[in-house]
Parts: C-alpha cells; structure tokens; sequence
C-alpha cells in the first residue's frame, strides 16, 4: 500500500531487527507495531529513543489492535508519537504519516 504510493518500505520482522534497521539506514519515520517477538515494539522504541543523537527525533506511531487507555499510555510512555488502530483504513495511515512527514501521497 505505502509502495504503490510512492513510499520507500523498510520491514523488521521483530524488534530486535527494527532497532538494527534504525542504527544503519536513515529513516524519516517509524511504523512499529507493539506486538513483536524478541523486542516487542514498547521495548524497541524506548531503545530507538535512547539511541537518539540530542535535538533529533523520528516520529515513530504505534500500529496495535489494542485501543484501551491504558494501551495508548502504553504507546506513550514509550515514546511512541502517535497510533494507529488495527484494523485501518488506508486515508487513516496516510492522514497520520502526512501530519508527521512534509510529504504529499499520490493514492
């Protein structure tokens, strides 16, 4: 979906590879899910921000099936920037990433 648009795709199949993805290639932002093996995405993120180099931040937004308060204060104590729920549409994933990224998505 996000090729077909024009969008340079990257895919950690767990966590573990999404923090060494993030140490090698230079992304604009993060889609991570919370739900991975090895590092789960809440883990991974917190060790995305500690990596971080002062004054930069990637926007990183949750992809989760779990909506609840506590999930999203989940998200955010990790230091996720936004979420998204599971199941979504496409305008929804695009409106996010757009209101994150200077960009403009060709559907």
């Amino acid at each position: 979906m996000l090729e077909r648009c024009g969008i340079k795709v990257e895919v950690a199949i767990n966590g573990k590879q999404a923090i060494q993805k993030y140490g090698a290639v230079n992304f604009d932002l993060i889609l991570m899910d919370c739900r991975m093996p090895i590092f789960d995405g809440y883990d991974a993120t917190k060790t995305i921000r500690k990596l971080e180099s002062v004054g930069t931040r990637i926007p990183i937004i949750a992809l989760t099936a779990n909506a609840s308060t506590e999930d999203k204060k989940l998200c955010q104590q990790a230091g996720m920037d936004d979420i998204i729920t599971k199941p979504f549409k496409r305008d929804d994933l695009f409106h996010c990433i757009q209101k994150w990224l200077p960009l403009s998505i060709t559907t």
